[in-house]
């Protein structure tokens, strides 16, 4: 009698079917395709914020440096290494400059209203996205900005101009190429 019972116990248990493994994998997968995908949203966010810290201070080191000078064509990464404008992790061999963004930046003099009156921080590889964003995060704090050799903020805008921007980020293998100027004091 007590087999005959276990026997019904057996049978009235039961396992987990194939439909509701299925059902349990579903929703498993899209919990996890939404926390990778925050996971990616926060990174991305992080390195256009790190990478502006930096963009920021070194330029306001070099600007600090030049309070003195007649004009900046010392400017170059040599110099802006030497002067501490740059954290020692993006420093790469003896004068290049690495980014968060998988390319490089350079520090060179520029010409704004007269010759050698400014200073330009050149990032390239950037992809359209970060491209996008990073200019859009960086591009007040200076008076000209460039991408892929449009300017994107004259020196008369007050804020980088969104159809401008939009249409000079690209998607296109090399990556994307962004010069930020700020004119000496």
């Amino acid at each position: 009698m007590k087999q005959l019972q276990n026997l019904k116990t057996l049978k009235a248990q039961k396992g987990v079917t194939l439909i509701e493994l299925m059902v349990y994998m579903v929703i498993a997968a899209l919990v996890l395709a939404s926390v990778v995908g925050i996971i990616t949203l926060v990174r991305g966010d992080n390195k256009i914020d790190t990478e502006g810290k930096r963009l920021q201070f070194g330029m306001e080191k070099v600007m600090n440096f030049l309070a003195t000078s007649p004009d900046t064509s010392a400017v170059d990464n040599a110099l802006a290494i030497r002067i501490g404008a740059i954290p020692p992790d993006a420093i790469q061999g003896t004068n290049v400059i690495t980014t968060k963004f998988g390319g490089n930046a350079t520090y060179a003099a520029a010409s704004l209203n007269n010759p050698n009156d400014a200073v330009a921080v050149t990032n390239d590889r950037l992809d359209e996205k970060t491209c996008l964003n990073f200019t859009k995060a960086q591009g007040s704090s200076f008076q000209r900005v460039s991408v892929n050799g449009t300017v994107v903020k004259a020196p008369t805008d007050t804020t980088v101009q969104e159809g401008a921007l939009v249409g000079a980020c690209n998607n296109n293998a090399a990556g994307n190429t962004i010069i930020f100027e700020r004119q000496k004091a």
